[in-house]
């Protein structure tokens, strides 16, 4: 069985290298491709750089720090595969404090977006054995305020 790190930066790498060819022509330069539509705003391209980040792929350092500035801003746009991935974050403790109930939180915005990708599929069970039910009501009350008010500041509520 593949570990989910390295499942992860190997369906990323074939994401950033593949999927965009205009983009990326070679994974080792998919970062500085990428940064211009990411700083354009563009939450795919803001989520794909923070991936790169994460992993530590297309030419830049693994920097959880900087993957989680990425990560915040395509999902301030409502992007439910950048709530996947913040979700897979503080369900790891990576970059951030280990938080189960910011991690379901960030499992139900990125449900309630209808992504559906490996990382969320793998991130929700880890959590669900991890939180109790007190602490799903308040996840999903989290994740309410959070959508009430636009995904912004959702994890200082």
């Amino acid at each position: 069985m593949v570990p989910m790190r390295m499942f992860r930066t190997i369906a990323s790498g074939l994401a950033i290298g593949l999927t965009s060819p205009a983009v990326a022509q070679t994974l080792e330069d998919a970062a500085a491709r990428i940064r211009p539509l990411a700083e354009q705003g563009q939450a795919r391209w803001q989520n794909m750089l923070g991936t790169c980040y994460e992993s530590g792929i297309g030419g830049v350092s693994q920097d959880y720090a900087e993957a989680l500035k990425w990560f915040r801003k395509a999902a301030e746009q409502g992007y439910g595969d950048a709530f996947a991935n913040m979700a897979d974050l503080y369900a790891g403790g990576h970059g951030v404090p280990q938080n189960y109930v910011l991690a379901y939180m960030y499992v139900e915005l990125a449900s309630a977006q209808h992504a559906e990708t490996q990382i969320l599929k793998m991130t929700r069970a880890v959590v669900l054995k991890k939180v109790t039910n007190a602490q799903i009501v308040e996840a999903k009350r989290l994740a309410a305020q959070c959508l009430s008010a636009n995904f912004k500041g959702c994890e200082k509520m």
